[in-house]
């Protein structure tokens, strides 16, 4: 039974370039970087504070430690960036107390040496320069707020993949709008972190699906043209580049493009004219209604002349004689319900 699950759980640490052996010790093998990061991810999902975790005697201490670290970078925290830093700092002084040493392949090392990091702070008991350069890659490519990663994007690093970006921005612009020149290095600063995020950290769709952040069908059903442009976007990235179909992919890139290009100025127009036999400024308060009910999914504009209408909406229905065109036509209540507005 027990190999029969080690198996089953190998099969999802394939994601990771990790898998369990198991003879007369259980081991974990695979790339150290890819062990903390599993370590991290599982203790914070399920214990999501330090206090929860069992026999956890000095939290005390990994709590000081990331405030220690966010002071020493300048870095402005929240208690609980505070905690997820503990988690991550927990993970790796764990490691390094087992004497598990970070490694690297070549191309991986290619990619550090792009970068320059602050000193190497001195408060890290134990801790040597490549875990110093871990978890600086964890914070900057974390979108931080008040932390850059420092790269020149004009070098092209195998690692950091340029030709995924540049398909990225092309692919982004043909399906939303141009980006102005002067926002197109800092954009590509975002979409790197993106892809090294994906490459050190990633979340396969099994961890996601338990642990995810929000409901992409409820979102889909909240702003469906906007989803509909989104997803024609990451259909043309991921038929190159399929290495990144992931749900937690597409959700960073899902928020990354919500920043770029807000849901509100991609929502449909539609054209309402209002039918209510009721005072001018009642007529003018249910309009306010309709247009803040529908704020977030639609762009609601009130025409003056009916046949200019997408919809008609009123306390009563127009006669045909009145009608040369075939809107949709909606019988409202002087005071909207939820019935109206359905």
């Amino acid at each position: 039974s027990l190999r029969r699950r080690i198996k089953e759980i190998n099969s999802d640490l394939a994601n990771y370039h990790l898998r369990i052996t198991f003879s007369q010790h259980i081991r974990l093998i695979g790339p150290e970087h890819m062990i903390r990061v599993i370590h991290f991810i599982l203790l914070f999902y399920v214990y999501r504070q330090l206090e929860n975790l069992p026999n956890m005697e000095d939290q005390i201490i990994y709590r000081q430690m990331a405030a220690q670290v966010t002071h020493y970078l300048y870095l402005p925290a929240t208690s609980h960036q505070q905690e997820v830093l503990a988690f991550f700092l927990l993970a790796n002084d764990h490691a390094i107390k087992g004497k598990n040493a970070l490694t690297y392949n070549k191309e991986e090392l290619t990619f550090f040496s792009e970068f320059t990091l602050p000193e190497f702070p001195k408060f890290l008991l134990g801790w040597n320069f490549l875990d110093w350069q871990f978890l600086f890659l964890f914070l900057s490519i974390s979108d931080w707020p008040g932390l850059t990663l420092s790269l020149d994007l004009k070098k092209d690093i195998d690692f950091s993949k340029t030709a995924v970006v540049d398909l990225w921005m092309i692919s982004l612009e043909r399906t939303f709008s141009p980006i102005q020149f002067e926002s197109r290095e800092q954009i590509k600063e975002k979409v790197y972190k993106q892809l090294m995020f994906n490459s050190f950290f990633p979340l396969d769709d099994t961890l996601f699906n338990t642990f995810h952040a929000y409901d992409y069908m409820t979102i889909t059903n909240l702003y469906p043209f906007y989803m509909h442009k989104f997803n024609t976007f990451w259909k043309k990235f991921i038929a190159t580049y399929p290495e990144y179909d992931s749900n937690f992919s597409r959700q960073k890139n899902l928020l990354l493009v919500i920043s770029l290009f807000p849901i509100t100025e991609y929502s449909p127009e539609i054209k309402v004219y209002n039918y209510s036999h009721m005072t001018t400024t009642h007529n003018h308060f249910i309009e306010q209604q309709v247009s803040n009910y529908f704020c977030s999914r639609y762009n609601i504009i009130f025409v003056d002349h009916m046949d200019d209408a997408d919809i008609i909406i009123g306390t009563h229905a127009p006669s045909k004689q009145t009608l040369h065109t075939n809107p949709e036509t909606v019988i409202i209540e002087s005071v909207l319900s939820k019935g109206d507005f359905d």
